[in-house]
């Protein structure tokens, strides 16, 4: 009988973990994420009559996921882990080229 060790950092156990976390999470509406703080992972799911959307309007399905991570972050230099990135991601108002300064 071979041991099969167990390790957390492989893609697919990270990949399992995040799902399962995903599923234990409720569904907000976009209107009610003003009070979302600091950087993330979401996902985005659809619910209404859009006929391109109907086989996975009201399901478990995401539209869409996504992070949102505060600038500088992908050269790893120093970052404010305190901005409101995720909630300013999901912001009807959001600009993904006036967010970088490539406006």
């Amino acid at each position: 009988m071979s041991v099969q060790l167990y390790d957390p950092l492989t893609y697919e156990n990270l990949m399992a973990g995040l799902a399962l976390h995903f599923g234990e999470q409720s569904k907000v509406p976009l209107d009610g994420t003003d009070d979302v703080a600091g950087q993330g992972i979401y996902a985005l799911f659809y619910a209404g009559p859009f006929d391109a959307y109907r086989p996975i309007s009201g399901t478990d399905d995401p539209i869409y996921v996504g992070k949102a991570v505060p600038p500088g972050s992908r050269r790893g230099g120093d970052v404010d882990v305190t901005k409101p990135v995720l909630r300013q991601r999901l912001s009807p108002d959001f600009s993904p080229r006036a967010s970088s300064g490539q406006v």
